[in-house]
């Protein structure tokens, strides 16, 4: 993550790249040597470059999109959950801020279903030096961690308390969350199933 951040610049791709961003990697490679220049990317292929390298050293990873609401406004992030062997678990990796975020209730890196559906308070941001802080998750990570889903599924993972199913956005042309989500990948409103109590990971399969 570390070595993606220092080697991306990080902004609006402007730049077509292979549906794996295995070329955006290997701009990143040389750009390290330093030859040429560093790919111009943002959340969505900063996490996909990083899941397509970690494929390539047999780990396994997901992308995650985040949704979260705002005044007059549906906001959107990227970031990757990644499966550690050594601990058996899962923990969310942020690219494009070059954050992994730590559960300070149990010392260890939380999972995607634990930052949308347990405590923030006890939630902190740590970067890539491993300084933590519970202030840079608040300041801006913390309004994406209110609905998930993996890639392009159609299973959507909604915290109610945080995210009103209901809610009309005008910036989006008056629509609510499940049409917003329509919108953006042209699939109906109604083939979306969403998760509002419960939460259970999708096949390792």
């Amino acid at each position: 993550r570390n070595w993606i951040h220092e080697n991306t610049d990080i902004g609006a791709e402007l730049q077509i790249y292979e549906p794996d961003y295995s070329d955006a990697a290997q701009m990143m490679v040389e750009y390290s040597r330093g030859e040429g220049d560093a790919p111009e990317m943002y959340c969505n292929g900063m996490s996909t470059v990083m899941l397509t390298t970690l494929a390539q050293l047999g780990i396994e990873s997901r992308i995650v999109f985040l949704y979260g609401e705002v005044p007059g406004w549906f906001a959107q992030h990227t970031v990757l959950e990644v499966f550690n062997p050594q601990t058996q678990a899962w923990e969310v990796h942020d690219t494009s801020k070059n954050f992994y975020y730590l559960d300070t209730e149990t010392d260890s890196p939380a999972s995607m279903e634990r930052l949308v559906f347990g405590n923030l308070g006890s939630i902190e941001a740590c970067d890539g030096q491993g300084n933590c802080s519970t202030q840079a998750f608040m300041g801006d990570t913390a309004q994406y961690m209110q609905a998930f889903r993996y890639g392009f599924s159609t299973e959507i993972w909604v915290n109610p308390d945080r995210l009103d199913m209901s809610r009309r956005v005008e910036a989006f042309d008056n629509a609510n969350f499940a049409e917003f989500l329509s919108q953006l990948s042209s699939i109906p409103a109604r083939d979306f199933t969403f998760h509002f109590d419960s939460w259970s990971p999708p096949s390792r399969d």
